[in-house]
């Protein structure tokens, strides 16, 4: 077990060297974090493969089941916070809805845009009209464990928008680029010289766009096969390291 927890702590430290590779300059944290890991990760492989070579079986056996139980950590998980003034408040939906909504694959995808839609309401629930609108959006941040498949536009400001909404309706078509939670800003006023009346109010919402279905398949796959061979090479070496101190 020891060698099989050797192996995949090589492992990742060769996926933190990729990480931090695949990050460009805009993205300055998750470079040295992702160098410091892979450092990390590969002094804890290397003192896994000394142990295994050193230690008896009981030992291993204690060894391996207090690593496993240490590294079972539980996430935190967040959300956005909402301020409404006066009953108003800001409505934020997509087409399709955002469970259907995934990466767009780059331009050959031949991906058309999706939607998302911000309403303004009363207290009522009707929409209010001649409504200013100012909206932003930024991409999802860099992921300090796995990169995205354009780095470059992690923690981008995507959007910038400001206008009126005759109809307090406003609809934004867009091809999201990569998967993660975009961060939207809006705030809504009375537009000027408008009849409208009511006390400005501002949300802040988050659209989370999941990974392909097709890619979330390759990639479990992929790990299950790494795994696979993590578990064989653990066992083979061991075997070989007792049968080894047994001959002796």
């Amino acid at each position: 077990m020891l060698y099989v927890l050797a192996l995949v702590s090589a492992f990742a430290s060769f996926w933190f060297i990729v990480a931090a590779l695949q990050t460009f300059q805009d993205a300055q944290p998750a470079r040295p974090t992702n160098i410091l890991l892979a450092i990390v990760t590969a002094l804890l492989a290397a003192g896994l493969f000394w142990l295994g070579r050193r230690l008896n079986r009981g030992t291993l056996a204690c060894l391996a089941a207090a690593l496993l139980a240490a590294g079972i950590a539980g996430g935190v998980l967040g959300s956005g916070q909402v301020a409404t003034a006066a009953g108003e408040q800001i409505v934020v939906t997509t087409d399709p809805p955002i469970g259907e909504i995934h990466p767009h694959g780059g331009p050959s995808a031949d991906v058309g845009p999706d939607k998302f839609i911000i309403e303004v309401k009363d207290g009522s629930g009707r929409t209010l009209p001649n409504v200013k609108l100012d909206v932003t959006m930024d991409a999802p941040e860099t992921n300090w464990f796995i990169s995205t498949d354009v780095p470059r536009i992690e923690g981008v400001q995507v959007l910038n928008w400001s206008g009126v909404a005759p109809d307090g309706r406003q609809e934004f078509s867009y091809i999201f680029p990569i998967r993660g939670t975009y961060h939207l800003t809006i705030k809504a006023s009375p537009a000027p010289g408008s009849a409208t009346t009511f006390s400005p109010v501002s949300k802040d919402a988050e659209l989370h766009v999941t990974e392909k279905p097709r890619s979330v398949l390759y990639l479990l796959l992929f790990l299950a096969a790494l795994f696979t061979f993590g578990a064989i090479s653990g066992v083979v070496l061991g075997r070989a390291n007792f049968a080894g101190r047994r001959a002796a």
